[in-house]
């Protein structure tokens, strides 16, 4: 009676202070982690109201959109409670896996997902990263569960909430495979198959997330790193505890593979471990390699941080059954299990205390400052060309009506001498030349162009391509 009592506690405890939390950082940040990409994924779960076919978007991620829009009418506030929603109940499912395998103390992986350092920031994001952290986790539990049919059905949408859900899909087909549950595995293409009959429908283009991907190149812009890359920082994806117990865990494993080799199929074996290794593997090949239009952000790994709490909580459940043959006391073993949370507390907080909640950085607050001086200036009304969404959104601009928006985002390698007399365009040293392909000296150097204005920061900001920040505003004579 005593443990229930402690276990409903430690359980109902952390889900409160935990979900506090996370709705505290959505409702209380003024910036975006992600920056751009969160408020472009924002426009989109915005826009398609007016524009349906956006619910068949490739990079705006569909699934996310469909989902994520109805809180649009919140605002960016509402997407991101959106997303704290998703995060706290990704922890819940951790949970009930956790349960599943009877491992000690579970309500931990409620701390080990929600406050991994990679994790946290997402509550003050629109990014499609917790969308996927849950239906992956979601889709393991089903399958745990010997809901394999359902299990697929779930599966087989997370490639419209990130493109590398192709590797799970694998996963999951080999999983049935090795469980003689054949008859699940057509229900693996479910997603693909109504999603390709709405985009038929939509854009008349069934094939479309095959014909329309916009994950190409970009190698030239965006770099390559090493093959090690998503291994070398821990304490920025997981946390340097939890790395630790992710290893004693794997270690743990493979010691049950030495003793029984059926184990290197177990459930455990594929809907947790080989998918957290093929999302780890597939992104570090292509950062390693430059394809996919990969930028090597550590972000990406939050959309498996509940699978890697699970084996870090199995790392954990084994460290406590050798404490267990030490000191068979209760009341140290919940006190080990305090001890542990806090130390997860401890390392999260050391590691966000500038980002929670997330205030404007340097290049926020220049291009704040751009538009607080086009706001005040007699070039409100103008029509005006932009790279940065914070223009889109701050204009209420209809960022898929670029003839018709009075603020719109301008076209890559527009030709900007084709520019109405009065029009204003407001380049940027980090989109402009970079996705927009437009050099600073095509404007600059343009007799057509007269320089209204321009922004630079106090210190020096480098940003990709190694151009020097800056903001310029310039009118079409």
């Amino acid at each position: 009676m005593h443990s229930l009592n402690w276990d409903k506690i430690a359980l109902y405890g952390s889900f409160i202070l935990s979900g506090s939390y996370l709705l505290f950082i959505a409702i209380f940040s003024i910036s975006h982690y992600g920056g751009s990409d969160s408020l472009f994924h924002y426009l989109h779960s915005v826009g398609v109201k007016d524009h349906p076919e956006l619910y068949v978007h490739h990079w705006g991620k569909p699934l996310f959109i469909l989902f994520s829009s109805p809180f649009t009418y919140f605002g960016v506030t509402g997407v991101k409670v959106f997303n704290a929603l998703l995060m706290l109940s990704s922890s819940f499912l951790t949970f009930k896996i956790a349960q599943h395998f009877k491992l000690k103390y579970a309500f931990i992986t409620i701390y080990l997902v929600i406050f991994a350092p990679v994790f946290l920031p997402f509550a003050q994001s629109a990014l499609t990263e917790p969308l996927f952290a849950f239906m992956a986790v979601l889709a393991a539990l089903l399958f745990l569960k010997e809901k394999y049919i359902w299990s697929a059905i779930v599966i087989s949408f997370i490639i419209f909430t990130r493109s590398e859900g192709l590797s799970f899909i694998a996963a999951y087909a080999f999983g049935l495979l090795i469980k003689k549950q054949l008859k699940a595995i057509p229900f693996l293409a479910v997603g693909f198959i109504i999603y390709g009959i709405t985009g038929y429908y939509l854009i008349d283009n069934f094939w479309w997330f095959i014909t329309n991907n916009p994950y190409t190149g970009a190698k030239d812009i965006y770099g390559s790193g090493t093959l090690t890359h998503y291994l070398e920082d821990p304490k920025s994806i997981t946390g340097n505890l939890a790395a630790v117990f992710i290893i004693i865990g794997l270690i743990a494993w493979s010691i049950n593979i030495l003793k029984d080799k059926r184990n290197l199929f177990s459930p455990f074996a594929i809907v947790i471990i080989s998918t957290s290794f093929l999302f780890i593997a597939g992104h570090s090949y292509v950062w390693w390699k430059g394809l996919s239009g990969s930028l090597g952000l550590l972000r990406v790994m939050g959309a498996i941080t509940p699978l890697l709490a699970i084996i870090a909580m199995y790392g954990i459940s084994h460290t406590f059954l050798i404490f267990n043959k030490i000191y068979k006391n209760k009341l140290l073993n919940n006190a080990l299990s305090l001890l542990i949370i806090a130390l997860i507390l401890i390392e999260s907080q050391y590691h966000f205390h500038h980002l929670i909640p997330l205030k404007p950085d340097d290049i926020n607050l220049l291009v704040n400052d751009s538009i607080n001086w086009l706001n005040d200036s007699e070039y409100l009304d103008r029509k005006t060309y932009v790279y940065r969404p914070e223009y889109l959104a701050e204009y209420g601009a209809d960022h898929f009506d670029r003839e018709h928006s009075r603020v719109s985002e301008a076209y890559k390698n527009i030709d900007v001498n084709a520019l109405q007399k009065g029009d204003i365009i407001i380049w940027d040293a980090h989109f402009s030349p970079n996705e927009g392909g437009l050099p600073l000296a095509d404007l600059s150097d343009n007799s057509n162009f007269t320089l209204l204005h321009s922004f630079k920061p106090n210190h020096e900001i480098r940003v990709l391509g190694d151009y020097i920040f800056s903001i310029e505003i310039f009118e079409r004579k």
